[in-house]
């Protein structure tokens, strides 16, 4: 499989280290007052490479939350892995809906079947959407690194 850019990678990592301290599990990131859409990272479940993180924007539409887009990504973490980033779904809702698995599992958690060619432009498409994320939310490693010693103070 294809792991996300460097660039992404960093995006990603700071995204992932910023849920695990707002409680593990979910977090909302919106540091544009309304400018740009909220960026929601959810730890959805782990395979046997890793955790399954969804980084997602929404809108609604019709009183119906809609995904612009919601992809999932293995975060490798699990033993021998190196921490990369492997985009797996990719879905965009709206009157033009795109819903592609590029990765699909077996029953004990193992990917069983890999569209590469699909994979590696979820790579591609995750690469560039995470530095826009990055600029758009201000993620800087200044930025991450206010954030995360804000909430170990309030945590304490």
């Amino acid at each position: 499989m294809k792991p996300v850019n460097k660039a992404g990678k960093e995006v990603l990592d700071r995204m992932y280290a910023m849920t695990k301290l707002n409680g593990g599990y979910h977090l909302t990131i919106d540091n544009t007052d309304g400018t740009y859409m909220p960026v929601h990272v959810e730890i959805i479940g782990n395979c046997s490479i890793g955790d399954l993180v969804s980084v997602a924007h929404y809108y609604e539409q019709n009183g119906d939350m809609m995904r612009d887009p919601d992809m999932v990504f293995i975060y490798a973490n699990g033993e021998g892995y190196t921490g990369q980033w492997y985009p797996i779904s990719f879905r965009q809702d709206g009157c033009m809906g795109v819903d592609q698995e590029s990765v699909t599992f077996n029953d004990r958690g193992e990917p069983s079947r890999i569209r590469r060619r699909q994979q590696a432009q979820h790579a591609t498409f995750a690469g560039q959407w995470m530095r826009n994320i990055k600029c758009q939310q201000g993620l800087t490693a200044k930025a991450t690194g206010i954030y995360m010693a804000t909430m170990k103070e309030s945590a304490a």
